[in-house]
């Protein structure tokens, strides 16, 4: 009985907008240079666009976060520089830029939050371009996607 009320609770709050799914990306890179680097599922490349540089959206979104997070690997403990920018393209058009400071920290973070300022079409492709003013080298990174 329990189950059936939860599960009508849940049903009714899905169709009043009240919840929304979210899909999470992580990906892993090394970015040794200061240019824009479109982001993929193992690394960063200076070419845009890039074949494996997508992200494929399964419904109608909003693409809301982005966080990079440095990983001390052998000799390159933290990041270098202070500020970071992240490009979010959709279908290769640009649809938003945002900067954030960062400090030098060994495993620093950087958030972006974009909110709802990023619309996404069921089918449509997001691609990630990273730039700070310092190296980050190994890091790994997270996209979230929000369903509307």
């Amino acid at each position: 009985m329990i189950s059936k009320i939860t599960s009508a609770a849940s049903s009714e709050a899905v169709k009043r907008g009240h919840t929304s799914q979210k899909l999470s990306v992580h990906w892993r890179h090394y970015i040794s240079g200061t240019g824009f680097y479109t982001l993929y599922s193992t690394g960063a490349t200076s070419t845009f666009p890039y074949a494996y540089g997508g992200i494929a959206v399964p419904y109608n979104g909003y693409f809301s976060r982005f966080m990079m997070a440095s990983m001390p690997y052998s000799t390159r403990q933290n990041p270098n520089g202070y500020l970071a920018q992240l490009q979010v393209y959709v279908n290769g058009v640009l649809k938003s830029t945002k900067f954030e400071p960062y400090s030098t920290n060994v495993r620093e973070s950087v958030i972006f939050n974009f909110g709802q300022e990023v619309p996404i079409n069921i089918g449509e492709t997001v691609t990630l371009r990273f730039q700070a003013n310092g190296q980050w080298w190994y890091c790994a990174s997270t996209s979230i996607i929000t369903e509307r």
